[in-house]
């Protein structure tokens, strides 16, 4: 999005979404030190919530983003994600014998990886649908009764009447269209995040004085 919509150099778009992976970092040093002092679930709910919210940050995007707002939104949602990262490696293991956590972590980062693949290939699906869909609609408001047409610098660039004037529109329309696909899937990750904060009830709290032990295996 940032490279192809708002021109950003790969090494800019590096930079700005850099970030997170601190911000992941940072959580996932404090949340170490409370596995086993706080309850599981409330610490996978923080986690979950402060993601939904960087989400609910990133639904409200517009293309006058600006580094800045890119690099905190990545902050926080790093400190979401490592919230949730070691928790989570904990209660899949809570119960497991250590005979049995070479299969457990092999089965959980299979499931990982397949969920992973799905859920991208779902948000890439829909990106380009939506792209296509909104790029039908947003030409019906541009016509001769749009005002926005009789502002002369308006006009000039994009002239309906000339060849390099309906490719400049189109290209606008395009990158409109992209712009509202991203957003619709930051929506649909955001209501997502939020749909599993109840499942956290499921999740059965480990014994107390029970030993937490999160394979490094699981963490790839």
């Amino acid at each position: 999005m940032l490279q192809g919509l708002m021109n950003y150099p790969a090494a800019i778009a590096g930079l700005v979404t850099a970030p997170s992976g601190l911000g992941t970092m940072m959580a996932m040093l404090i949340v170490g030190r409370l596995t086993g002092r706080i309850d599981t679930r409330i610490l996978l709910g923080a986690g979950f919530s402060i993601t939904a919210f960087s989400l609910w940050q990133m639904a409200n995007f517009t293309l006058d983003l600006v580094p800045k707002t890119v690099v905190w939104n990545g902050i926080i949602q790093g400190i979401g994600l490592g919230l949730v990262f070691v928790p989570l490696s904990a209660a899949t293991f809570a119960t497991l014998s250590p005979q049995m956590r070479a299969e457990g972590t092999a089965i959980y980062s299979l499931v990982r990886n397949i969920g992973s693949s799905i859920g991208i290939a779902l948000v890439q699906t829909l990106l380009v649908r939506n792209t296509q869909i909104a790029h039908a609609s947003l030409p019906e408001h541009i016509n001769t009764a749009n005002p926005a047409l009789n502002d002369p610098a308006i006009a000039s660039v994009y002239n309906l009447g000339t060849s390099t004037g309906m490719a400049a529109l189109n290209g606008e329309i395009t990158r409109q269209a992209s712009m509202i696909a991203y957003l619709d899937d930051f929506w649909l990750m955001m209501w997502l995040t939020i749909l599993v904060l109840p499942l956290l009830l499921l999740i059965k709290p480990p014994k107390k004085n029970a030993p937490v032990v999160v394979d490094h295996a699981a963490m790839e």
